[in-house]
């Protein structure tokens, strides 16, 4: 049989380092309360609230408005963006694409989307971070937003949330650099969506935590930390996605992290499992509190585990641009679970039942039309 390529295979480059030059957040403005959705279905107390989108938001508009409080922290535009989400509003057309045109990004700037999976974040970060190292782009807007469809009645209403955030990654040193990551695939089907689905769905409560979550996401961490040679106890912050707060003790306990000091806040309780994004407000979070010399771990859940290693330096606060994160929870009105259910269209409504975008409308969201200055 005749073999093709040099024996011996390729040997890989070492990765020399990337950073995060800025940062931004956006939270939607109205909340719904927990004990709202419990009391509709009389299931009992439930603490906390959850983000909810407006009637006329999606992945794409959240992401847009991430994307531009990162813009704020640049000189000059990336000539890359990345998009991930696992709730794009197109099932056939490229949303990195129109984001990039509504950010006004170079037309000659690269756009890819990141889906399919939970790690669409942290996936998007990594490749981000290689594509800068190489050479081949200056910098890379990576944004992250989900709005997740949860069945009515179903415990995911109550811990789904929406939300976005975007970061910009360049080459090199800086105040918040990524010096090392490892990952790990993992084909379990815990959590998960067909074509044609309207909702989410996840298996039996204690399979997805024990056989899916904890299990892979302990082997993405220690891997890293094996990888960094480092110990537990020298990382300042973890900040991870989890899909309650439950679990995110659980797997910080597993690892060996101090769940009261060393975990970030996913905010989980006053936003949600904002699914992509989740892994990205928690690293927000994270460098909110950091200082020069503090080390994250920030890790992506999702068919597999990424798990990146950050090292704060001098101004490590410089990366964060556009209105803060508790700005944005401590702004917000609330919605009753009757107009939630409107602004998902689970109900009838004259109001929110407004035709979606049609293939006319991408060609009008050019130029002048769809750059907001």
């Amino acid at each position: 049989m005749r073999r093709c390529g040099r024996r011996g295979g390729v040997q890989a480059r070492g990765f020399d380092m990337a950073h995060i030059l800025s940062c931004g957040v956006y939270i939607p403005y109205y909340r719904l309360k927990r004990e709202e959705i419990a009391g509709a279905w009389r299931r009992g107390a439930a603490r906390g609230e959850r983000a909810v989108a407006n009637y006329d938001e999606d992945s794409l508009t959240m992401g847009v408005e991430a994307g531009f409080f990162a813009l704020d922290g640049v000189e000059e535009k990336p000539d890359a963006l990345y998009f991930a989400t696992t709730t794009p509003p197109y099932d056939e057309k490229q949303t990195a694409a129109l984001a990039a045109t509504v950010l006004d990004l170079p037309r000659s700037a690269f756009t890819a989307d990141f889906t399919g999976s939970l790690r669409a974040l942290t996936s998007a970060l990594i490749a981000a971070s290689h594509a800068v190292d190489s050479g081949r782009h200056r910098s890379v807007l990576v944004v992250a937003s989900d709005m997740r469809p949860a069945l009515p009645a179903s415990p995911q209403e109550l811990l789904f949330g929406d939300a976005a955030c975007a970061f910009v990654v360049a080459p090199g040193d800086g105040s918040l650099a990524l010096s090392d990551y490892h990952t790990v695939n993992d084909s379990t089907v815990v959590i998960w969506r067909k074509h044609g689905d309207r909702f989410v769905n996840v298996w039996e409560d204690r399979f997805v935590k024990q056989s899916g979550y904890l299990r892979v996401m302990r082997e993405g961490i220690s891997g890293l930390l094996k990888r960094a040679q480092i110990e537990p106890k020298d990382i300042s912050m973890f900040a991870a996605y989890a899909p309650d707060a439950r679990s995110l003790g659980g797997i910080a306990k597993a690892a060996g992290f101090d769940p009261r000091s060393q975990v970030a806040d996913a905010l989980l309780g006053m936003v949600g499992d904002c699914g992509v994004a989740t892994a990205g407000l928690a690293l927000i979070s994270a460098v909110s509190r950091s200082s020069a010399g503090d080390r994250i771990v920030m890790c992506g859940f999702g068919d597999g585990c990424d798990a990146l290693l950050f090292e704060a330096k001098d101004g490590v606060d410089s990366v964060l641009c556009g209105p803060r994160i508790q700005e944005q929870i401590d702004s917000r009105a609330y919605l009753s679970y009757v107009d939630y259910l409107r602004f998902r269209r689970l109900v009838p409504n004259q109001i929110t039942d407004i035709p979606q975008g049609t293939s006319s409308a991408p060609w009008t969201m050019r130029d002048e039309d769809a750059v907001l200055k």
